[in-house]
């Protein structure tokens, strides 16, 4: 058998593969005995036929097509052996000529299993940034902790909704039929929630669209409110005022085990410094598979990027028909335009660039395990199985036969083993630390917003401007202009590392 490559584009392969004409009759005589022995012709004992009786009752026709499908299956496994390609996903056959008396020759087109080839993957001198936790940063979140504890005080039926104050909605399709959770999502996305169905009214130049609607509204009140492309019914159940405690030594103590107030206030430092840490190093790591990756050449099947903005679009698509369905006819247009195929198929080549990145960085890690032969040890596995276990307070056999059942067995090793190789990366790249601005030359704000801090607040001056993150989620959803929020990376990472 003689085997050519013929095309090898990146993650592609185009074989032609010749087999020799005695192959051939031999496939063509197995065929025959087989139809002989299987199949009752008048007259004749199983497997006495003659072959041109057989031809008049099954077809000369027939019998090729069943050589030729054993032939391709066998020669197709030892093409690609001969050639050391390892395919994905199954092969479309051409046939370029099987006259009988010749050789059967055909092509063999199919993608490739995906993988990278390094290039430099040690001393890149990527700089790492050492955080600095500023003493605003520490303000900033005694400032939340105190929100958390402030008191809400009813305004009563004259309470009104103004910035600074809290209103409790109902939000209410105009039938008055009751939103899902995902359509309440998309209609709260904007407001910021402390309590539930209570939201923080921002001040007036922060307003997003929906408070400024809001405002005026008194307890007991409705109003329709556009929202985006739709209109939904505003309920004001109530509105309250948040009353802040003081900031001091017994403010301390009531959120935890602090003698008095710069115990918590070193505690928030720290736990700061460990948050940006863990976010410099993502930085840093997701730097170092980049630059790795500019330096190395991938097999990437086209189907498997396909495969990962199916998934990103199908999701958004999910999100976009519970909305129809809870939209009013006016509203229905507005959101098959924003789920159309048109804007679906602008969502794909958006994010195909991020796609096939997140891909490569992926590639890496699998081929820099294998060169420098980092594995995840059963120790190290079974520790982490335990402690998941013990997370949930299960026993550890039952979550062990748990998650071998929803196949989570291999991913929980999966990423044992891609955490070490991120760690071996980081150690072997980074040339040093930038420590960054000389914090100092924000002492003297830090200081001023210090001594504002220990005054007690008003509703208005509680307000907190930070995004509820259910909010973000939904948007990531739902605006197709930001949708990186519907496709987690670790989606991503699960599905190629299956194809590998």
């Amino acid at each position: 058998m003689n085997v050519t490559i013929e095309s090898q584009q990146p993650g592609k392969r185009v074989l032609l593969v010749e087999v020799e004409e005695d192959r051939v009759k031999q496939a063509i005589d197995e065929a025959y005995r087989q139809v002989s022995r299987t199949t009752m012709i008048p007259g004749f004992r199983k497997g006495k036929a003659p072959r041109n009786i057989i031809d008049m009752h099954v077809g000369k026709a027939s019998i090729r097509e069943r050589a030729l499908e054993g032939l391709l299956s066998q020669c197709y496994k030892e093409a690609l052996a001969e050639t050391g390609v390892e395919p994905f996903g199954a092969p479309e056959m051409e046939i370029v000529d099987f006259e009988e008396g010749k050789p059967l020759r055909f092509r063999a087109k199919f993608e490739v299993k995906p993988s990278a080839k390094l290039g430099q993957y040690k001393g890149l001198g990527v700089v790492k940034s050492v955080p600095e936790i500023s003493t605003k940063a520490v303000l900033d979140e005694l400032e939340k902790m105190r929100k958390n504890k402030a008191e809400l005080v009813d305004l009563g039926e004259e309470g009104e909704v103004q910035p600074g104050k809290v209103a409790f909605l109902d939000f209410r399709m105009p039938s008055r039929d009751s939103l899902d959770e995902e359509a309440k999502k998309l209609v709260t996305r904007s407001l910021q929630e402390i309590s539930p169905g209570g939201y923080l009214i921002k001040p007036l130049e922060e307003c997003s669209e929906v408070e400024r609607q809001l405002i005026g509204m008194r307890s007991g009140e409705e109003r329709q409110v556009s929202i985006d492309s739709f209109t939904v019914l505003a309920v004001v159940t109530a509105v309250k005022e948040l009353r802040l405690p003081d900031l001091d030594d017994e403010f301390a103590r009531s959120v935890g085990p602090f003698e008095n107030l710069e115990e918590l206030k070193k505690s928030i430092e720290n736990n700061l410094r460990h948050l940006a840490e863990e976010e410099t190093s993502k930085k840093v790591r997701e730097e170092i598979l980049d630059r790795i990756a500019e330096k190395a050449s991938f097999e990437i099947p086209e189907s498997l990027v396909e495969k990962h903005l199916d998934y990103l679009v199908n999701t958004m698509r999910e999100v976009g028909a519970k909305l129809y369905e809870q939209n009013t006819d006016a509203g229905k247009k507005d959101i098959a335009d924003v789920f159309s195929e048109e804007r679906m198929n602008e969502v794909r080549e958006r994010n195909r660039p991020r796609i096939q990145q997140e891909i490569k960085r992926e590639l890496v890690i699998h081929a820099v395990a294998l060169e420098e032969g980092i594995e995840a040890d059963e120790d190290e596995f079974y520790g982490v199985l335990a402690k998941m276990a013990q997370e949930r307070q299960m026993d550890f056999d039952t979550f062990v036969n748990e998650m071998a059942k929803s196949h989570g067995l291999e991913s929980v090793r999966t990423g044992i083993l891609r955490e070490k190789v991120l760690e071996f990366l980081e150690r072997e790249n980074v040339a040093g630390e930038d420590k960054g601005e000389d914090k100092a030359k924000d002492e003297k704000e830090d200081v001023r917003d210090a001594q504002d801090a220990q005054e007690p607040k008003d509703g208005h001056d509680a307000q907190d401007t930070q995004e509820p993150e259910d909010a973000r989620d939904v948007r990531g959803a739902h605006d197709t202009q930001n949708v990186q929020g519907a496709h987690d990376a670790q989606d991503t990472q699960e599905k190629t590392e299956t194809a590998i």
